[in-house]
């Protein structure tokens, strides 16, 4: 590893380590990292259960799948979980997605369903698929923390999971980056 390349894992380690407030309050940023992800699991808010394992994202699920079961498959369902921590309490934020996940998908914000493309489901037979991008703003809690929870089935697709980028970030900026981005 050169010094470039160990300045910029040095950036990124701690970008993930300090709350997003540390960093950007009028920025857009891909959440990436360590993903809670609960196979075969629609979770509610604040889960009891431990989650399968952790991801990252943008990626297709079958990995983590294979990991679980042994099995290798892109069918089936599960949640993926992020809190974010040291946001401005009640300050709006956004979420943009720029494409959905595969197949269907329902997003959760702080326990609220904001967002559906399609209908997950359990199975093959009730799982309604579509795509659209998903843009959608809340309210950070009195605590600035943000609950992040999308349930997800794939019954029709070669890869599952979140593939796109989820950008969060201030609503105005994230409106921006959606109206530059939609051309």
């Amino acid at each position: 590893m050169n010094k470039t390349q160990k300045i910029i894992f040095l950036i990124i380690t701690i970008f993930s380590i300090f709350s997003f407030s540390t960093f950007a309050e009028n920025s857009v940023f891909p959440i990436t990292k360590d993903w809670e992800f609960y196979w075969n699991q629609f979770i509610s808010s604040n889960p009891t259960e431990e989650p399968s394992l952790y991801v990252n994202i943008p990626e297709s699920w079958n990995d983590a799948i294979y990991q679980i079961t042994n099995k290798e498959t892109s069918y089936g369902y599960a949640s993926y979980r992020k809190v974010i921590t040291g946001l401005t309490p009640n300050k709006e934020y956004a979420i943009l997605i720029n494409e959905s996940p595969e197949s269907a998908c329902e997003l959760f914000v702080n326990g609220e369903l904001l967002a559906q493309v399609g209908t997950p489901a359990i199975s093959k037979e009730l799982e309604i698929p579509h795509f659209s991008p998903i843009y959608i703003y809340f309210c950070a809690d009195s605590k600035g923390e943000v609950e992040i929870i999308f349930h997800i089935s794939n019954y029709t697709q070669r890869s599952g999971g979140i593939l796109s980028n989820v950008f969060f970030g201030n609503r105005q900026d994230i409106f921006k980056y959606y109206i530059l981005q939609s051309g």
